[in-house]
C-alpha cells in the first residue's frame, strides 16, 4: 500500500508542476499578446504621424 501511495504522490506533484508549466506559459503568452498589441497601437501612431509629415511637406 506505501509503494501505492508513494507512486499516487510522485504522479500528483507530476501534475503539479505540469500545472504550474502550464500557468506560466499562459502568462507569457498573454505578454507576448499584449505587446503585440501595443506595437500594434505604436505602428499605427508612426502611421499617423507618417501621413501628417507628407501632408506638411507638401504645403512647404
Amino acid at each position: 500500500m506505501e509503494n501505492i501511495d508513494n507512486k499516487s504522490f510522485q504522479l500528483k506533484m507530476k501534475i503539479g508542476g505540469l500545472k504550474e508549466v502550464i500557468a506560466t506559459e499562459a502568462k507569457l503568452l498573454a505578454i507576448d499578446k499584449s505587446d503585440l498589441e501595443t506595437i500594434k497601437k505604436l505602428g499605427k501612431k508612426l502611421d499617423e504621424s507618417q501621413d501628417e509629415l507628407i501632408r506638411h511637406l507638401k504645403t512647404l
